[in-house]
């Protein structure tokens, strides 16, 4: 499992997001060819990291694009991601 700050660090260095708001970020999608910034990442209070494609792409596609796991995202759950 890789710490929460790295895990964001990567995916906002990945997805060349840019800060929307606080603890939130929106950038490129990594799972398509990603024309308009589709992608939002946010960090929760409880240090899960939660990631959306507005294009539709599925949880499993990002991650899997971004060389993480559940557990990356979700790392107080010891590993109990839902897979959203």
């Amino acid at each position: 499992m890789i710490p929460t700050t790295d895990t964001l660090d990567r995916i906002i260095a990945a997805t060349h997001s840019k800060p929307i708001g606080q603890n939130r970020w929106k950038g490129k999608c990594p799972s398509h060819d990603d024309a308009h910034e589709s992608f939002t990442v946010t960090l929760k209070p409880e240090g899960k990291i939660d990631i959306h494609c507005f294009a539709g792409c599925t949880g499993e596609a990002m991650i899997t694009s971004l060389g993480l796991q559940w557990q990356d995202l979700y790392p107080n759950d010891n590993g109990k991601a839902n897979g959203k």
